[in-house]
């Protein structure tokens, strides 16, 4: 028995001097920013200081993802300027392994000068057949040194986000974190039966502020209050260490005029969206639905806004109804619940703040007209939305210029691969005019901007927007004409006045990182041939 566990430890030990040789021989890559502030957390494209970290493209999970030969999907870095130029030159690839993930939430993650990314599983069973089904949680020091494998995830497209301390991520209906703190990547279970969840990014990741908000996450479950015949449930908001759960929403609701309810009618509510803002505070938006006196605000759509202030207690001002209609999906006009909401409905879109109700913005296709029976809806945009064909999927909302009416929306006309657009719409009735009730005369002005027109994907992680200090926006983003690699486009210069109006900038859009060695070829070979 001795001499067998001699052998055990002799084994070990040569196990670890192995590691540490190859830990020890690994050239760090000069560059990097441990200590700069990084934007974009939870997307393709993170900036740190003055470099960008971004994924070389999109791949598969069955794809050759053997460490140190993949460069389709890597992770790599670059040297970039106030003004968004990039060092082409300077060009390196940190994480030789492939990002992929199939849910649509994902993303890089760096706090300090630790990058955290998934993988497919690029090992076989027993038996030979392919692991690629299960998900590798990953962390790589930004000078490609120190890689760690955190956790293996028996499954693919699992929901999660990654915080300061945390890796939190559903498993199933058990929501689940890692400490990252931990030399042991611990595993604790936070919640069961969770019905769906919401990870709010930080939008930003600064060692010298860094709320603890940003580490929560906001989910469903199903109440544990048993009513016959009633179906019901709960919100939640809940810290990366588990011992902080704050109940958002059951029964017991504050309504839309600021008033605590208790009733005896039980509620169902459906996430939509958490957002945080860079002071610290999260925004939660869902809707509610059950029994509800006629003119009441008890259904329809709720924000809730925790501030850092109050130490993020329940504080009933912070309460606002904004429709009194179920809504799925939308895209919030701001930070703050007060803010409202943007909303595709069959084809049109429309703003809601609650006060307001509705207002209608515009429809789609050239000589289509919008019928809307509701009485709330008689204020149209002159500017009105028309992007000709298929439903709205919003990317990015903000504020335009300075009158505090206007947005800037650049969206995609459907959920695939397809155009980049840009509009801009107010959102009260200085620029509206008044219409016939089904508004078969409204010929609404098309202040539609093509950006990108075709190829644009959108039914993947979602495209990056960063905005430089130099004044210039850049939009981030996977490009399937060419291969399915990162590419980027000046929007600064894409929407600037002068350019053609149903240009597709094409002079305008470059790729970011590198080509492998197959899809050069083919690149080079598409392009002798469109020459000739």
């Amino acid at each position: 028995m001795k001499k067998k566990l001699g052998k055990i430890i002799t084994a070990l030990v040569l196990t670890a001097v192995l590691m540490f040789a190859l830990t020890a021989c690994e050239d760090p890559i000069k560059g990097g920013q441990a200590d700069g502030n990084v934007y974009g957390n939870g997307s393709l494209v993170v900036t740190q200081g003055d470099y960008i970290y971004f994924v070389n493209g999109m791949t598969t999970k069955d794809a050759n993802n053997k460490s140190g030969e993949v460069v389709k999907g890597a992770i790599m870095r670059a040297k970039i300027d106030a003004n968004g130029n990039i060092d082409d030159g300077g060009i390196v690839t940190i994480v030789p392994q492939a990002y992929f993930t199939s849910y649509t939430g994902g993303g890089l993650y760096i706090f300090g000068e630790w990058i955290y990314y998934v993988t497919p599983n690029p090992e076989k069973d027993k038996t030979g057949a392919s692991l690629s089904g299960q998900t590798l949680v990953m962390r790589t020091k930004i000078d490609g040194t120190k890689t760690k494998r955190i956790a293996v995830i028996k499954a693919e497209g699992v929901q999660y986000t990654v915080n300061k301390n945390y890796f939190i991520y559903l498993d199933g209906t058990d929501l689940k974190a890692i400490d990252l703190n931990k030399n042991n990547f611990k595993t604790s279970t936070i919640e069961t039966g969770v019905t769906s969840v919401k990870f709010p990014t930080a939008p930003y990741y600064s060692k010298s502020g860094y709320p603890p908000i940003f580490d929560y996450a906001v989910y469903t479950k199903n109440s544990s209050e048993k009513v016959t015949g009633q179906t019901h449930n709960e919100v939640k908001a809940v810290n990366g260490g588990g011992d902080k759960i704050t109940l958002i929403g059951d029964k017991a609701y504050f309504n839309g005029d600021g008033y605590l309810e208790n009733l005896d009618d039980l509620y169902t509510y459906t996430l939509s969206t958490a957002v945080l803002d860079d002071a610290g505070n999260l925004t939660v938006y869902l809707s509610r639905s059950g029994f509800a006196v006629s003119g009441s605000k008890d259904n329809g759509v709720f924000a809730y806004t925790f501030t850092s202030g109050n130490g993020y207690a329940i504080d009933k001002d912070n309460v606002v109804w904004l429709s009194g209609s179920q809504k799925t999906t939308f895209k919030p006009a701001g930070t703050a619940a007060a803010d409202g909401i943007f909303v595709v409905e069959n084809g049109a879109l429309f703003f809601y703040e609650g006060k307001n109700e509705r207002i209608l913005l515009g429809v789609i296709g050239a000589g289509k007209t919008y019928a809307d029976k509701d009485a709330a809806a008689k204020s149209l945009n002159e500017q009105a939305l028309k992007v000709y064909n298929g439903e709205l999927n919003l990317l990015r909302v903000t504020k335009y210029g300075s009158e505090g009416n206007l947005y800037e929306i650049y969206f995609t006309p459907s959920t695939s691969n397809g155009a980049l657009k840009r509009v801009i719409v107010s959102t009260d009735g200085t620029r509206a005019g008044t219409y016939a009730e089904d508004y078969k005369d409204f010929a609404p002005y098309d202040n539609v901007r093509v950006v990108i027109a075709s190829d644009f994907v959108s039914n993947w992680i979602a495209p990056s927007f960063i905005n430089y200090d130099g004044g210039r926006l850049y939009c981030y983003f996977i490009y399937a004409y060419n291969y399915n690699y990162l590419y980027r486009i000046d929007l600064s210069a894409a929407t600037a006045d002068g350019r053609d109006y149903l240009a597709d900038n094409s002079d305008l859009i470059k790729i970011v990182g590198k080509f492998n060695a197959a899809d050069r070829a083919s690149y080079d070979e598409r392009e002798k041939e469109e020459t000739e």
